[in-house]
C-alpha cells in the first residue's frame, strides 16, 4: 500500500513538471500562485478514484488550505482555471472535486466545479 502512495506521488510529480512544458503561458500566470496545487497533491489519488470511501484527512486540509489562501476574487478564478485544466488533462471525476467542500465538511467561498465558468466566479 505504502509502495502505490509514494509510486502515484512520483508519477503525479513528473505529470506537473510535464504539463509546464505543453501549458500555455496564460494557464501558467492563472496557476502561478499554487493554491490549486495544495489541493490537487492532497487529493491527487481520491480525485481519480482510487480512494473509495471519501477524502481523506490530509486532502480535507488540502481542501481548506485552498479556500484560505483563495482571498480575493482574482485568486479564486486562477484556482478554478488550474482545476479546470488540470481536471482534462488528469482525467479527474469532476463530481468529485465539486463535492470536496461538502464531502471534507468545509464552507466554501466559491465552487470547485471544474465545469463551472471561471470568470464569473465574485
Amino acid at each position: 500500500m505504502q509502495e502505490k502512495k509514494v509510486t502515484i506521488a512520483l508519477l503525479m510529480l513528473v505529470l506537473v513538471a510535464g504539463m509546464g512544458v505543453t501549458t500555455t503561458l496564460s494557464e501558467n500566470q492563472a496557476c502561478a500562485s499554487g493554491d490549486a496545487q495544495v489541493l490537487l497533491e492532497r487529493c491527487f489519488a481520491y480525485l481519480l478514484g482510487e480512494v473509495p470511501d471519501g477524502p481523506l484527512p490530509w486532502c480535507c486540509e488540502g481542501v481548506s488550505a485552498v479556500f484560505q489562501l483563495s482571498k480575493t476574487p482574482q485568486r479564486r478564478r486562477d484556482v478554478c482555471h488550474c482545476l479546470k485544466r488540470d481536471t482534462a488533462v488528469f482525467h479527474f471525476d469532476p463530481e468529485k472535486l465539486k463535492m470536496l467542500p461538502q464531502d471534507c465538511k468545509i464552507t466554501s467561498r466559491f465552487s470547485l466545479d471544474p465545469r463551472q465558468n471561471c470568470n464569473s466566479i465574485p
